[in-house]
């Protein structure tokens, strides 16, 4: 009789225990690629949200106070093109183009910008924040910037009519600064916060830091929950 011969259960078990090897060893690299994609990915993100905030909020901070010159002999001025105007997120003296409140709370400041559309200008169609549809030449235009529900928000008052629109989101908190030239020396002598601020004629600079929320948070070890990015801004009006 000729004896039988095949996979013993000791060579079945080892062969078992290589194979579950390297598997675990398969699955912990495509699970290490798979975060690292999703770090880059969410990295790349965190980079076009900064991008986009900055570009809005630079845009609308420059052209603050900006209005259609008119023809002679009836030239137009911020005071007649400007007029004083409150509600509860900002009160605007006559001429006065740019507002802040100051949050409660660290992150939850309000900026707000007034200008006046002039659609035949080259370029000044860029200046809102809100929307990018202007079409009614010399129709005054405020926007106020704030954070809600982790979005950046801007809230637009045109004709009597409000609008609210998200613009950017994974935004946690925004604090803004204000760069004031009391003496009118031509340079700004320091920065303060919205309810600091005791002539708004004397701002010549916004600076805004926007918190992000951080891709990164919970996947490597130490990193903080948001993080922050700055811009200064000029208000190109006030220069």
């Amino acid at each position: 009789m000729k004896t039988q011969r095949g996979v013993g259960l000791i060579e079945l078990m080892i062969s078992i225990t290589i194979g579950l090897f390297l598997i675990l060893g398969l699955g912990t690299m495509f699970y290490a690629m798979r975060e690292t994609s999703n770090s880059r990915n969410g990295l790349s993100d965190l980079q076009d949200s900064e991008r986009m905030a900055m570009m809005f909020l630079g845009s609308a901070v420059q052209g603050a106070g900006s209005f259609p010159i008119g023809t002679a002999p009836s030239f137009n001025t911020a005071t007649l093109e400007f007029p004083a105007a409150s509600t509860a997120d900002y009160t605007f003296l006559s001429s006065q183009s740019i507002n802040g409140q100051t949050g409660a709370t660290a992150g939850t400041d309000k900026l707000t910008i007034r200008f006046r559309s002039n659609p035949a200008a080259a370029g000044v169609g860029a200046i809102q924040g809100c929307s990018s549809s202007i079409t009614t030449t010399n129709t005054l235009y405020t926007n106020t910037f704030s954070v809600s529900g982790g979005n950046l928000v801007c809230e637009q008052t045109q004709g009597g009519a409000t609008t609210t629109t998200p613009m950017v989101p994974g935004v946690a908190g925004m604090t803004v600064l204000y760069g004031v030239d009391p003496t009118n020396s031509g340079s700004v002598t320091g920065y303060v916060t919205a309810s600091s601020v005791t002539n708004w004629s004397s701002v010549k600079t916004v600076n805004v830091t926007l918190d992000f929320t951080n891709p990164l948070f919970g996947q490597q070890p130490s990193q903080p929950a948001t993080v922050s990015f700055s811009r200064t801004i000029a208000v190109m009006n006030a220069i």
